[in-house]
Order: structure tokens, then C-alpha cells, then sequence
């Protein structure tokens, strides 16, 4: 049996509907395992079942309720009490066991209680200026580990080190209490911020944190660096699921509204390269038939009256990330999205079917400041019809103008012809790609793979073959 990796990845700023498509494709290829390649527990996956289960899957992979094992790899952060707590739901829905089907890379990065604390701490003081954090402590960590080194932060191989985990919970938990004390003054006195701060300064939260950390760590698979080889070379198809969306990547987002991971297919397809994988690959991007946000950052084509035809009961205003916002399908931040992410073999679109009279147009270009000018590529028109890439990729000041350049350009609305099939056509065009499933709700009845997706993703006649 011939062995077959699926990569799928958000084309916008998350929320596309990547759960239920990596559901649908483990469903229809009977794939084995799922790995998570970015990201951390901030991932908001909805699948819903036909028999009418929903879960919003945050670290189990998006195929658990079809049998899938679920591999974290190194590049997630995974929070061990939150993938508890979600282990626990997935047992009320008839899962047995989730954590038995968990593998975690040993190198995976911890995030502590004390890092969400600090993290949901800073959301709090930035009030009015959030930066659209999930408040989950991804952030947090990342920033430790890049700024104080790996003796600063904790990795799941730790966890089964008493003595070690002690030692550097206690030196981040000390860390956080100092950087509180700092900013103690500026901060509001409320429930969510005495809440926070009785984290950072409980004598007994370490030895509570060990505790709950060693029951994790005993229940999960830890596993080493030749684990991902031996998922990869096992007969069957592997999926690969990413969290968020391109455009709120660490280098290419906009930056402060970004996360600290990448959110191209990048980390897949090094995975892939560590793995010494020789089988198909097939890379798969997912976006809407319109635009969406969640939280803060520019949103050119932004629209309130979408609001009101378009409602989605799983994506509602978060007490951390803030409001839903929807507008029209910009064609700019897609073709933006699809030079940074490489070649994509197909489109899946969630959602065509437009509900209201602007879902029938896109956004062509931007009317842009002439100080912002360079940042873009124009047509014969002044239109600015592109996004320049950067020469380099750690350059943050050139994503904070396009951030304010964002803000302040107009879109440039065009009619999309054809009905529902034009809707399609111009999405393809921006991504330069075929569509190849679309999903018209949440379940597995409700998606159609057209021919470029069976051909490359067949259905599977075999059982699920652990990894």
C-alpha cells in the first residue's frame, strides 16, 4: 500500500473552515494520523458528525472522531491541562480514551499556567489596543524561548523529569510574578485581573502544576525525533493540519495583529524533508467564499450588514480574541496568501453559496495613499492591485506599515459573474489554483470533491491503520 501525505492550511486570517475539511479528508482517504505542524491550543477546528456531535477541536487533530491518532510535532505548543480538559469532551462524545490516540514530539514546547496568566495580563492592559490574542499563553512561551533560551522553558520530554520541571517552573513562575510587579500599577482593578495575577503569586501553583503535568505526561506517548519517520512510511495517508491562517503568519501577518508561528505550509513540508518522505504529497488551501476575521487587525473589505445574513453559531464573539468580522472576498490579501504560502494543487472553498447581494463582487484592488504606494504593485489603472513581498523576512517594520497601509486603503469592488460558479472561478484565479472540494456546511454529506480532488485523494476501501 502506497503511503500519501495531505497538507491543508488556512488561506486567510483563520477561521476558514480547515476542521471540517481535514475531517471530510481523513473520512474519505481513511488516513491514520493527523500532525499538527504550528500553532498551539488557540486553533478553533469545528467538526460536526452526521449523527449531529460537534466538537471545536483545539490540539486533537480534526480526524479524532473518525479514529485518527493525533501527532503534535515540535513545532506546537501544546498546554497539557487544556488538552485535559478537551480529552474530557471528547469522552462525553463517544471518543474512547482521546489521550491514548495523543503523540506528542518530546521537543514540543510547554505552556505553563504561568504563561497564560502573564499572557492574559498583557491583553488586559493593552484594553482598548488589544493585539486579538486567543489568551492561551502561546505567545508567552514563544517569547521566552526566543528571548531567554531553552533553559527558560519547558518541553514535554520534561515532564516526566521531576526535579527539572520544579526547577523551571519555579524560574518562570518567579520570571512572571517579577514582569506582574512591573506593570501592577497600570492595570485595572477587576475579577479577570485578580483571577490572573492569583496564579503568578499562589506559593502551592508549582506543586499543582507537577502534579497535573505528570498525570499528562504518563497518559500521552512522548516520542523522539525517529517517531515522525515511522508515521510517515507507515501504508496509508497522513494529514497534516494547521492552525490559524497564513495572513496572521509571524513573518508575513501584519504585524502587532499575528502570531508567533508560522502559518505557511513551511513547517509541513520540513517535516516532511526530516522524515526523508518519498510518497505523494498533496497541499490543499482552504478558504471562504467571502472574508473573515476574528479580533483585531486591518480588514480592508470589512462590511457590518454581513453580519446579519451571514451569521455562523460556531465562530461568536471570544472573550479574548473579540468580535467575528465579515466583509467581502478580498482578492488582494488572497493573492497575498497564496505568494507566500508556494504552490498549492487545490482550493477547498467553505461556505459559496452567496446569502447576500455583496457576496456577488470582490475586491480587485485598493485605492491606496501615495505615501503607501511602494508597498504595492499597481495597474495601468493606479490600482493597487498586489502586495510587494519583502526583501527579508524578519523585517517587521515593513508588515507594521502594511498594517497601516491596510487601514487606510479603500477597496475597489468588482461584480463577480456566473452566480455561485463565478464565486469559484474568481477564487481560483486568485490563488492560482483549482478548486477541488467545497463545502456547503459543517458534515460530511455536505461536502462534493470534484475531479482534481479524486483523482488525488481516492476514496480509501481499508480500515484505519494505527501508527
Amino acid at each position: 500500500m502506497s503511503v500519501r501525505a495531505v497538507i491543508v492550511n488556512g488561506m486567510g486570517f483563520g477561521d476558514e473552515g480547515k476542521g471540517t475539511i481535514v475531517d471530510s479528508i481523513v473520512q474519505r482517504t481513511r488516513a491514520h494520523t493527523v500532525i499538527r505542524y504550528n500553532g498551539g491550543p488557540q486553533a478553533g477546528h469545528n467538526v460536526v458528525t452526521n449523527d449531529g456531535r460537534h466538537h471545536t477541536f483545539a490540539q486533537f487533530g480534526a480526524g479524532t472522531f473518525r479514529g485518527a491518532r493525533t501527532f503534535l510535532s515540535r513545532f506546537m505548543c501544546v498546554a497539557p491541562l487544556a488538552a485535559m480538559r478537551e480529552a474530557e469532551a471528547l469522552s462525553t462524545l463517544g471518543v474512547v480514551n482521546p489521550l491514548s490516540l495523543l503523540s506528542i514530539d518530546e521537543h514540543a514546547l510547554i505552556i505553563t499556567p504561568f504563561h497564560r496568566a502573564a499572557n492574559r495580563l498583557r491583553e488586559l492592559l493593552r484594553d482598548g489596543s488589544r493585539h486579538g490574542s486567543c489568551g492561551v499563553g502561546v505567545g508567552e512561551s514563544m517569547a521566552d524561548l526566543v528571548f531567554l533560551g531553552p533553559d527558560q522553558s519547558l518541553f514535554m520530554g520534561e515532564l516526566r523529569n521531576r526535579s527539572k520541571m520544579a526547577y523551571k517552573l519555579e524560574r518562570i513562575q518567579e520570571a512572571k510574578r517579577a514582569e506582574l510587579y512591573a506593570m501592577a500599577r497600570d492595570l485595572p482593578d477587576t475579577k479577570d485581573v485578580l483571577h490572573e495575577r492569583m496564579v503568578l503569586e499562589r506559593v502551592d501553583a508549582v506543586d499543582r502544576t507537577i502534579e497535573l503535568f505528570e498525570s499528562f505526561a504518563s497518559t500521552v506517548h512522548t516520542v523522539g525525533s525517529g517517531y515522525l519517520a515511522h508515521v510517515m512510511n507507515t501504508p496509508g495517508t497522513v494529514g497534516f493540519e494547521e492552525a490559524q491562517g497564513v495572513l496572521l503568519d509571524e513573518s508575513y501577518g501584519f504585524h502587532p495583529h499575528t502570531t508567533w508561528s508560522t502559518t505557511t505550509p513551511k513547517n509541513a513540508h520540513t517535516l516532511l524533508s526530516e522524515a526523508s518522505f518519498k510518497g505523494a504529497t498533496t497541499t490543499i488551501g482552504v478558504m471562504r467564499a467571502y472574508a473573515t476575521r476574528h479580533g483585531a487587525g486591518p480588514f480592508p473589505t470589512e462590511d457590518p450588514a454581513f453580519q446579519t445574513t451571514l451569521f455562523d453559531p460556531y465562530n461568536t464573539t471570544g472573550a479574548w480574541q473579540g468580535g467575528f468580522r465579515l466583509g467581502t472576498y478580498d482578492s488582494v490579501l488572497a493573492s497575498y496568501a497564496r505568494a507566500v504560502s508556494g504552490k498549492l494543487d487545490m482550493i477547498a472553498v467553505t461556505n459559496p453559496d452567496p446569502v447576500h447581494p455583496k457576496s456577488w463582487q470582490h475586491a480587485r484592488g485598493y485605492a491606496v495613499n501615495e505615501r503607501d504606494r511602494d508597498l504595492f504593485n499597481t495597474n495601468e489603472e493606479g490600482i493597487a492591485v498586489s502586495i510587494r513581498l519583502k526583501d527579508q523576512l524578519e523585517d517587521l517594520h515593513y508588515q507594521e506599515r502594511l498594517t497601516v497601509a491596510l487601514n487606510r486603503a479603500t477597496p475597489i469592488y468588482q461584480s463577480i459573474r456566473g452566480g455561485a460558479d463565478g464565486v469559484l472561478q474568481a477564487i481560483s484565479s486568485s490563488f492560482n489554483a483549482p478548486v477541488g472540494i467545497i463545502s456547503r456546511g459543517p458534515m460530511q454529506r455536505h461536502k462534493q470533491f470534484l475531479p482534481v480532488a479524486t483523482a488525488s485523494l481516492p476514496n480509501a476501501t481499508l480500515s484505519l491503520t494505527a501508527a
